[in-house]
């Protein structure tokens, strides 16, 4: 399944304007709640911060309401995944992997994601069943 990838900085820009929107606040009053400038509220959410530091993320996240796992995942990609598997032949086996992800502790998650990186991003020459 493709797609375009979205950098964490993206993801979470997204998150922070949806909370936003949300709540009804503005950029200046987010940036107030979060000791933030508006500046750098802004451009998290136009995605020109590429690469935040794990301590803001942390600071975001909790201003947020959420743990850091949730702040950087990228709901849409789920979305668009779910989509596309619907028109797929694997589109039952998939929604199956899906629901039992969801259902898995947050440790078994990050497992799974680690063996489905490795597994699927591997080096290209590596053509091995």
């Amino acid at each position: 399944m493709g797609g375009i990838r979205m950098t964490i900085g993206e993801i979470v820009g997204r998150k922070i304007k949806e909370y936003r929107k949300e709540h009804k606040i503005t950029q200046l009053d987010f940036a107030m709640d979060t000791y933030m400038s508006v500046a750098y509220v802004s451009k998290f959410e136009r995605g020109l911060v590429t690469n935040p530091t794990q301590a803001t993320l942390v600071h975001i996240a909790n201003c947020l309401g959420m743990t850091v796992e949730q702040l950087i995942h990228d709901d849409f990609a789920d979305d668009t995944a779910v989509r596309e598997a619907k028109t797929d032949a694997d589109s039952e086996l998939f929604m199956e992997w899906l629901r039992v992800y969801r259902e898995v502790p947050e440790w078994k998650k990050r497992q799974t994601r680690v063996i489905m990186h490795a597994l699927l991003y591997k080096e290209k020459e590596d053509t091995a069943p």
